[in-house]
């Protein structure tokens, strides 16, 4: 092991976020078992439909973050996953994107060397000076690390 590359896999995640989010879900599983236990059958159907909606929102905001290891970047959000290996990355940034809401996010966006932007949902925040430097100080940390893969990787395209 050496400074510049992790042991092992780096996880960054939001614990609030990924708090709240497991917690509504769990509400709703609770109302799903309760519905399927005392109900005709039309709600015990609805139950099984909700009961399995409510488990994968839990799982999926569970992993929601960020995932960096040494074959490159995963963003766990809670529509799916996406992988983007360090190969395919010429560079990291810090963006104020607009939310899925009313407001502005701050997150990191990947660009990668075919011009496609990948935004990290995974660990998006509201826009804020804390979480600006937050961003920040994760780009660094991200460019670190994807400097250090592109110094021992054949396959990174050269004099990129």
């Amino acid at each position: 092991m050496t400074a510049d590359r992790p042991a092992g896999p780096i996880r960054l995640r939001s614990h609030w976020q990924r708090a709240v989010l497991a917690l509504c879900g769990a509400v709703f599983l609770v109302i799903a078992v309760g519905m399927v236990v005392e109900g005709p059958w039309g709600t015990r159907l609805l139950g099984l439909v909700i009961g399995a909606a409510a488990s994968w929102w839990t799982w999926r905001a569970v992993r929601l973050g960020v995932t960096l290891d040494e074959t490159g970047v995963a963003s766990h959000g809670m529509e799916r996953t996406h992988r983007t290996p360090w190969c395919t990355i010429a560079s990291v940034s810090a963006q104020t994107l607009p939310g899925p809401g009313l407001g502005t996010v701050t997150t990191l966006v990947l660009t990668r060397y075919d011009g496609e932007p990948v935004a990290l949902r995974g660990i998006a925040g509201y826009a804020s000076d804390r979480n600006a430097a937050r961003m920040r100080e994760l780009q660094d940390r991200m460019e670190a690390l994807r400097t250090a893969h592109r110094a021992g990787c054949e396959s990174c395209p050269a004099g990129a």
